[in-house]
């Protein structure tokens, strides 16, 4: 997610703010069986790399992107949704000093 600004989202996300999709979306996302999930995820990647590169050479407009991410079929959508919320757990956990 390049080019809109990562750390916005990663901010108004740690607040429950999910800029890029509906709240509704995000609800399905995790009522779904994650193993069925992760099935046709290997079957599509190259569709899912698609939106992500496509995404990422977009304006920085938020607007934009929503648009965009509407406009993608369900199943790459809501992939995409996990990638942005493992995106957010990695930018929110505290980072790990080992000596």
């Amino acid at each position: 997610m390049g080019v809109v600004n990562t750390e916005k989202l990663c901010k108004f996300g740690k607040r429950g703010i999910h800029l890029l999709f509906e709240t509704e979306t995000i609800r399905i996302v995790f009522e779904q069986d994650p193993e069925s999930l992760g099935i046709e995820l290997n079957n599509r990647r190259a569709e899912i790399r698609f939106a992500i590169e496509t995404m990422s050479s977009l304006s920085s407009s938020l607007k934009e992107t929503r648009r965009f991410i509407a406009s993608l079929d369900p199943f790459i959508r809501h992939i995409l949704v996990l990638v942005y919320f493992e995106m957010l757990d990695d930018h929110i956990k505290p980072s790990i000093i080992l000596h």
